[in-house]
């Protein structure tokens, strides 16, 4: 049995260290292995860097382009884990990797599907009151609502049988994961429990990023989930693997963009990943049935009984009363918070749109079509079904991607990138939106015309020969050879990186970060250039002050 361990952080490199080191340690139940995997959010503080020395088998970690929320970046993790029970762990040192036996145990037993750590069943001493107050809502409203009988809605600490959390289709991007993942789940029947944990809180001068809005936010989704029709919960989780694998290796294989030759190796390698990434997740996502849970359904991991709900259990009908008049009482209470809590119109932008699959199915058909289009290289007629595509489904990330390649193939780079940083923002986990992305700028940084092969070939021979002077720390020759790269070829922006990374060995951050700026800007998908960056911001604001 594996345990797969999802680790979400963005600026935590301070805290980073030692939070792997108790998740590598802690104990597990016997006969239990773990995966541990990072997910790095856009970090600006060096946490990138620090992440690629602990890369390997042991350790997963994934480098997002931007600052997309916790809720992508445990979106993104779920992508990768192959364990049979996915647990959440955050990336400070708030909550003890040691409870991790006392999560899993139910699981393993058989007697739970989804566990929750929760701090009020142990002690909450240093907790600051409105943190207090926040989360007694939380849980208040989610007791109110799903019939929960929880204490504890928001901790980070929840355990659940990897099967029972991909029914589910989850459209978080920041902190509405923990909301949107409880009501989800009890409207589709499943019973939460809950175990004891210890827990360290820290304030936001220590790092915290939760802020006020987000709790408005929560019981938005906590209300708003509370009132969609169950049907639309069975149905996405029928739907919950909608961007199927078959469908993304079916659009990859017609990306065939003209190139030179300089690029085939990099498009070839891009493609040799995105089938291995699309093998695994196909291993991983089935689509369920999308019917609700039944007493004598599948058996639990170790052969017991399911904790679901039996069919024909019903409480008492004064009972039934009861409950109905807190529902009603804990709706419009939670309706007037929302409300007033609502900034602008920032909680219904940033919420995404109830499943609507009349308008997927419609999108599809446009899709389908403009496929047709686009192998037959009618690029303006394929365009013009993509973008009728993208207004009958606006959250179809798959649409905006094939706009972005088709714009592609007209060398109208600017559309191109903005239609295709629309598919990353709806759907991170999507490789081929990202790869296309990246051709865009690249194309967009040479002029729109195909790299020179042989200045591409001389300035590598520069490269090769700095990279051997890097390697025996002759910093000056190396930084001499790197420059003469850029004079071949001013759009390399692997000589640039280079350049910038001797420039921060010899503490000249001022110059790397300028060097480093146009590596990002020529090739904004290369995390390498981003990590050097981050690293040089991060230690001119400690103090750094020019050459050693």
């Amino acid at each position: 049995m594996k345990v797969s361990i999802i680790i979400p952080v963005y600026n935590e490199f301070r805290t980073l260290p030692e939070v792997l080191e108790r998740v590598r340690d802690a104990q597990l139940p016997p006969g239990t292995s773990r995966q541990i995997i990072v997910v790095d959010d856009g970090s600006t503080d060096g946490t990138s860097r620090l992440l690629s020395t602990y890369a390997g088998d042991s350790v997963v970690v994934h480098h997002s382009v931007l600052n997309f929320g916790k809720g992508t970046a445990i979106r993104i993790g779920l992508t990768k884990a192959v364990g049979e029970i996915i647990l959440i762990q955050d990336g400070d040192l708030e909550y003890d990797p040691n409870d991790y036996s006392r999560l899993v145990a139910p699981i393993l037993e058989g007697r739970a599907d989804i566990v929750y750590g929760s701090r009020f069943r142990a002690s909450v001493k240093g907790m600051a009151w409105k943190n207090w107050l926040a989360n007694r809502i939380l849980t208040l409203a989610s007791n109110f609502l799903y019939g929960a009988s929880i204490t504890d809605e928001a901790t980070a600490y929840k355990a659940f049988r990897t099967d029972v959390l991909k029914r589910v289709r989850l459209d978080c991007k920041r902190f509405e994961f923990c909301p949107e993942v409880t009501a989800k789940l009890s409207r589709l029947g499943y019973s939460i429990q809950e175990v004891p944990i210890s827990y360290n809180p820290r304030r936001i001068v220590d790092g915290k990023k939760i802020k006020a809005k987000d709790g408005f936010q929560a019981l938005w989704i906590l209300l708003r989930y509370r009132v969609t029709p169950r049907r639309a919960f069975e149905l996405a989780a029928a739907e919950a693997t909608r961007y199927q694998p078959e469908a993304i290796q079916r659009r990859g294989s017609t990306r065939q963009p003209e190139a030179s030759s300089s690029l085939v190796p990099v498009l070839e390698r891009s493609r040799s990943v995105l089938a291995t990434s699309s093998a695994t997740i196909s291993t991983m996502s089935e689509p369920e049935s999308g019917q609700p849970v039944s007493a004598g359904a599948e058996a639990s991991l170790n052969g017991g009984p399911l904790t679901t709900p039996q069919p024909g259990d019903q409480p008492a009908q004064s009972k039934k009363r009861a409950k109905l008049d807190y529902w009603i009482a804990g709706s419009i209470v939670l309706l007037v918070l929302g409300f007033a809590g609502r900034v602008g119109r920032g909680i219904f932008e940033s919420t995404p749109k109830p499943e609507n699959a009349q308008a997927a199915q419609k999108a599809n058909q446009f899709i389908n079509l403009g496929m047709t289009l686009y192998n037959a290289k009618k690029f303006p007629a394929a365009e013009a079904l993509f973008r009728q595509a993208t207004q009958a489904d606006p959250n179809s990330a798959l649409a905006y991607n094939d706009l972005g390649a088709v714009l592609n193939d007209q060398q109208r780079w600017d559309e191109a990138i903005t239609a295709l940083q629309k598919a990353v923002a709806l759907n991170p986990t999507l490789d081929l939106a990202r790869n296309n992305l990246a051709f865009s700028y690249s194309r967009r940084a040479h002029g729109g015309r195909p790299d020179d092969p042989a200045a591409a070939q001389a300035a590598n021979q520069h490269i090769n020969a700095g990279m051997g002077f890097y390697s025996a720390s002759n910093f000056p020759a190396a930084e001499a050879e790197f420059r003469q790269a850029i004079q071949v070829d001013p759009t390399s922006a692997l000589a640039y990186n280079d350049l910038g990374a001797t420039l921060n060995n010899q503490q000249r951050w001022d110059e790397a970060i300028t060097v480093l700026r146009k590596a990002v800007e020529l090739n904004p998908s290369l995390d390498l250039a981003r990590n050097n960056l981050a690293f040089s911001v991060s230690q001119k604001a400690k103090g750094g002050d020019g050459r050693k």
